[in-house]
């Protein structure tokens, strides 16, 4: 999944709430830094590292905490842009905020690290990444990231290894700094990541979602990102009170090797993104649906740099919406997900972006207005009626009637276009 410099991939997500001129700094990298954090001056080059070895065929993620230089506390660290080389065999990297606030030894050393792995938990929003073998770029417009002084930092990669032999992975990174003086907008990054993809066997379709800003900001860049069956991809924005637009900012076609948005595009409040991924299972014999595996499994994601900065909660999805490409109503589709396995249902609270197969046919399977109604009824499930609905049955029913019969209701009335 993937940001980059401004042309922009943690997956962090639930299912009320989504996400843990120039070029970017666009490639998938893993990369580390030394134990010591010193001072760095205005202008000055931040440099992570990594080396990692990959057996035959082997498919990985790696982690390792890395450190901001140190500062006066009252002083922030700014970047304005940055490099990044990556060796064959990466397929993406991020680097994210952490909740960690004191090092210690032993941080430093790369650890293995899927979405799912305990490391993962610290992690919160990821500020950069990418998967271009090479990106040097910088922010327009005097904007830059800014980062708390001796900052920790987890840079997760990811990598695959498809020859016969064993393989060393490198990534290096450089961040460079600006003085506070030249910094007139402090970047953030949008990071929508859609959970629910299912494209059958030897055949074809579209994955899509929805988003609103709640703030107004200034749109630098936007990144796709999607595995190899993705063929085609569009971002549309649809202002306040406007109809939809028919006509996308933004497209790429290879999901591997994606074009990216960059120019300047001012978004009011109340503004909503849209986007859609294509793919094509021409000669696969299983559906794929949303994952992490490279190989096995897709993704959708769009990513963008901005100013000004949000706060990390209101850079994410929360109100996703807009799944369904089929005709299955809000209620016909509260019926599918009931005959789903209890095992493949979404953990609401934890940011586990993990959805089952199941799940992500029956969300697929709906029409576009359904989610938008079906997402509130499914928190209030799961926030007032976790025991009774821990198995699927009258119990579970009857505990939804009672508590979330606003919810339930709005779903009952929601309609599919004719």
């Amino acid at each position: 999944m993937k940001a980059g410099w401004p042309h922009s991939p943690s997956t962090t997500m639930s299912l009320a709430s989504l996400p843990r001129g120039s070029s970017v700094l666009v490639a998938l990298a893993l990369v580390a830094a030394c134990q010591a954090s010193p001072a760095a001056d205005p202008g000055s080059v931040v440099a992570f590292s990594l080396e990692a070895e990959l057996a035959a065929g082997q498919e990985a993620h790696f982690c390792r905490y890395v450190r901001m230089p140190d500062g006066p506390p009252d002083q922030r660290l700014f970047v304005r842009g940055g490099r990044h080389d990556l060796a064959d065999g990466t397929h993406h990297y991020l680097l994210y905020r952490t909740r960690v606030t004191a090092w210690a030894d032993g941080m430093d050393r790369v650890v293995p690290c899927d979405e799912h792995e305990a490391v993962m938990k610290s992690a919160t929003s990821y500020v950069t990444g990418g998967q271009t073998p090479h990106e040097d770029a910088d922010f327009p417009a005097a904007a830059a990231l800014a980062f708390r002084p001796g900052e920790i930092l987890l840079l997760q990669g990811h990598f695959v290894n498809a020859s016969p032999r064993a393989r060393t992975v490198r990534v290096d990174l450089a961040l460079r700094t600006a003085a506070s003086s030249a910094v007139e907008h402090e970047a953030g990054v949008l990071r929508y990541y859609n959970p629910f993809i299912f494209v059958p066997p030897r055949g074809k379709a579209t994955a899509k979602m929805a988003c609103t800003l709640k703030k107004d900001i200034t749109l630098l860049s936007a990144a796709a990102h999607m595995h190899a069956r993705g063929v085609a991809y569009r971002a549309y924005v649809d202002l306040p009170g406007a109809p939809p637009s028919e006509a996308p900012f933004y497209t790429t076609k290879d999901g591997l090797h994606p074009t990216f948005y960059a120019g300047f595009m001012a978004l009011p409040a109340g503004s909503t993104i849209r986007y859609e991924c294509d793919y094509e299972n021409a000669a696969g014999e299983r559906p794929v649906v949303q994952g992490l595996s490279a190989e096995a499994d897709e993704m959708c994601m769009l990513s963008a740099f901005y100013y000004p900065a949000m706060a990390p909660e209101d850079e994410a999805c929360e109100d996703m919406s807009g799944h369904g490409t089929g005709t299955a109503t809000c209620l016909d589709t509260v019926a599918c997900l009931e005959g789903c396995p209890v095992s493949e249902r979404p953990d609401f609270s934890s940011g586990d972006p993990r959805v089952g197969a199941c799940w992500q046919r029956c969300i697929t399977s709906s029409c576009p207005a359904v989610t938008g109604a079906l997402f509130p009824e499914l928190a209030c499930t799961a926030a007032k009626c976790a025991a009774e609905c821990a198995a699927m049955g009258e119990p579970c029913r009857a505990c939804v009637i009672e508590r979330c019969a606003a919810e339930l209701d709005a779903c009952a009335r929601t309609a599919c276009a004719p």
